[in-house]
């Protein structure tokens, strides 16, 4: 009497495939997890590059008591000083060819005239504010401001410039006249600086002028007079 062997039940073999499907399921799941985590491992993360980049960047202008201000794109666009007595001449070259830049603050700065050598390669420059503030003398108690008359070369190659304070310089009526090689502009800050009555016709020629302002200058109102049917389009504000 023989005894064949037991044939395996199909239900079995197709339970023992299953299984062995599945098997190869994870271990090829677990085998790419692996990889994954072994890339991710060795490439840089360029989000965490980039910040520190910006981080260096903001320290490096903190450095020398500026600080900037970025568009959307992550360009710097503004420059302003923040504690201004630490910046040098030679400081400023960190400006020097910032392709995008419109705002350059440097108020308060006892920066010299041959610092704005630095300046001139500055292809989108909107807004340049030299000397002291606008509004109050309070750096005069802390420096002499060096900005002079041998400034103005400097500034009229920057031939996008819209707004531009000598507040507080040492500008005179010699420095006046080249201001009309600036085609675009629109408002110019002359407050507590040596520009007299002599220096009207000059402003006359500033025809792209939107707002002058002329407070704390030896101009007389004759002269803001005279200025005014000059420059009808212009806003012209002078207070002694």
């Amino acid at each position: 009497m023989s005894i064949e062997p037991t044939r395996p039940q199909r239900e079995s073999l197709l339970s023992h495939f299953a299984v062995m499907i599945c098997a190869l399921v994870v271990m090829c799941g677990v085998l790419a997890a692996i990889g994954w985590g072994i890339s991710l491992a060795m490439t840089p993360a360029p989000v965490e590059a980039e910040r520190t980049d910006q981080n260096e960047t903001v320290a490096r202008f903190r450095e020398i008591g500026l600080e900037i201000g970025r568009n959307g794109e992550d360009q710097i666009q503004v420059v302003a000083t923040r504690y201004p007595l630490l910046l040098t001449d030679q400081e400023l070259a960190i400006v020097d060819g910032l392709p995008h830049l419109e705002v350059l603050d440097l108020r308060g700065a006892p920066i010299t005239d041959q610092a704005l050598v630095h300046t001139e390669n500055l292809p989108n420059l909107r807004e340049l504010y030299l000397g002291g503030s606008i509004i109050t003398d309070v750096e005069q108690t802390l420096f002499r401001t060096t900005i002079t008359d041998a400034a103005i070369p400097h500034i009229t190659k920057l031939k996008t410039l819209r707004v531009l304070s000598l507040a507080r310089t040492g500008i005179t009526d010699a420095g006046i006249a080249p201001l009309s090689e600036l085609p675009n502009l629109e408002s110019l800050y002359l407050v507590d600086v040596q520009v007299t009555d002599d220096a009207i016709e000059d402003l006359a020629k500033l025809k792209s002028l939107k707002h002058l302002y002329l407070h704390e200058t030896p101009i007389t109102a004759e002269g803001v007079k005279r200025l005014q049917e000059l420059l009808p389009g212009t806003d012209v504000q002078h207070t002694h």
